[in-house]
């Protein structure tokens, strides 16, 4: 039995990625990394937002401004 699934809110991901693209064609480079990963090569810059964890309990709340997809748990 599953009990939980995360979410990373799209809102979230798109705004990462607009403040990132923003900040390079304003010539500023990268903005600051939030911390930095080492993937067996290297340690690579990363931008990490936080899961939101998904159960029955929470689930109408954590999608409450995603329509489409709240219309899946009816």
């Amino acid at each position: 039995i599953q009990y939980s699934t995360v979410a990373k809110p799209t809102s979230d991901l798109v705004g990462k990625t607009m403040e990132i693209i923003t900040s390079l064609q304003q010539g500023d480079g990268f903005p600051e990394a939030t911390e930095q990963v080492d993937n067996g090569v290297k340690d690579v810059d990363v931008y990490l937002l936080d899961p939101v964890v998904v159960t029955k309990a929470n689930i109408k709340e954590v999608f409450a401004n995603d329509p489409s997809r709240l219309a899946l748990l009816n």
